[in-house]
C-alpha cells in the first residue's frame, strides 16, 4: 500500500510505499482508489 505522510504542518508530503494492510474487522472493507486528489488548503 502507498500513502502520503504530512509528519510536520508546512512540510512538504512524502510518498511512502510499502506500508501494511492493517487487518480488517467485521463490516469493513478495503477499497482499492486508482486516483485521487487533495486541495492545499486541506493540508495546511
Amino acid at each position: 500500500m502507498k500513502a502520503a505522510v504530512l509528519t510536520n504542518p508546512g512540510a512538504p508530503l512524502m510518498l511512502v510505499e510499502g506500508i501494511a494492510v492493517p487487518p480488517l474487522r467485521p463490516a469493513q472493507v478495503l477499497v482499492r482508489i486508482a486516483f485521487s486528489g487533495v486541495c492545499h488548503s486541506q493540508v495546511m
